[in-house]
């Protein structure tokens, strides 16, 4: 597995196009369509919402997408930088994200930042 993170409209998804040679009928937007021959999901954060609002657990999921496909590379905004939400859901949101994009760098074998397009590899 592969992570990608930054902020948003940085240009994580032509970056990861690029550096893996991935079209975009092999990317599923994560607030969209779900295709099992995928080799990205961008938008990660909003699968992580949607199985929330679902009572499940995300953590639990991201084993399972691994453990389906373990080449997957996963790309996500990164949301916990600014003014914390007043709203408890969304914070709640911004919490589950931030512990499940840890977990996703700790089992990942890259994880990338990327920032105006340019890639840093971090692990």
């Amino acid at each position: 597995m592969k992570l990608v993170i930054g902020g948003a409209y940085q240009g994580k998804r032509g970056f990861l196009m690029q550096r893996w040679d991935v079209c975009d009928r092999e990317i599923a937007d994560a607030s969209a369509r779900r295709d099992p021959d995928i080799r990205a999901i961008v938008n990660y954060q909003y699968l992580i919402r949607q199985q929330m609002e679902q009572g499940l657990d995300p953590a639990d999921e991201l084993r399972q997408l691994a453990g389906r496909n373990p080449e997957i590379i996963l790309c996500a905004d990164e949301i916990g930088m600014g003014i914390v939400p007043v709203d408890r859901n969304e914070r709640d949101f911004r919490e589950t994200c931030g512990r499940t994009l840890c977990l996703a760098a700790q089992m990942a074998d890259e994880v990338w930042r990327v920032i105006c397009g340019i890639g840093e590899r971090i692990k």
